[in-house]
């Protein structure tokens, strides 16, 4: 149930609610290049012009897959996305509430990501009181932010905790290590 409002300047508003059948807001987007992205939530909002649209937000229980060319499926879903828009392109999006983020065997929990689509780099904070969660096949740990690095890897910083599930420092390397740090880092291989 779509409505594209006119505003002053030739600005246009949108609003979608969920689909009586289905009960979500559907939304494609498909770039030869940069692959193709579905967004579903349970409302969606955004404003524009009558070249492109500037910010688009996904509220309620917000789930966004992107599928790049020759790679898997990466997932983030939150209780609200915004993306910022410029000329198509994402230039920054801010997802908030219960955030999940999954890429092949990686995966992230916490309250809010930022992402800048200029410098590709994002951070993802814990509500009040809580810790970030990020774990691969190999290792799960907690921390107080998770933080983009260099060459694509990811620091965990803060009181970060973890166990490494094939120590094999001391002991059998098939038993599992547990760790303490200021912080850490997580190849982006998932070591």
């Amino acid at each position: 149930d779509t409505e594209l409002r006119a505003g002053e300047e030739g600005r246009l508003q949108l609003t979608a609610d969920p689909a009586p059948d289905t009960g979500w807001v559907g939304l494609l987007q498909r770039d030869p290049a940069m692959g193709w992205r579905e967004l579903n939530a349970w409302r969606l909002v955004g404003e524009g012009s009558r070249d492109s649209w500037e910010w688009i937000e996904a509220q309620g229980l917000a789930c966004v897959t992107d599928f790049a060319p020759g790679s898997g499926a990466r997932v983030l879903a939150a209780e609200r996305v915004r993306v910022e828009l410029a000329g198509g392109r994402t230039t920054s999006a801010v997802a908030e509430g219960s955030v999940r983020v999954e890429s092949d065997d990686q995966w992230a929990e916490g309250d809010r990501l930022s992402f800048s689509g200029g410098s590709q780099s994002f951070s993802l904070m814990p509500a009040e009181g809580r810790r970030v969660s990020v774990g691969t096949t190999e290792v799960t740990c907690v921390c107080d932010a998770l933080e983009s690095a260099d060459g694509g890897n990811v620091s965990a910083r803060g009181n970060v905790g973890g166990v490494l599930r094939r120590g094999a420092l001391w002991g059998a390397a098939d038993s599992p290590m547990r760790f303490a740090a200021d912080s850490a880092l997580v190849s982006r291989r998932g070591d």
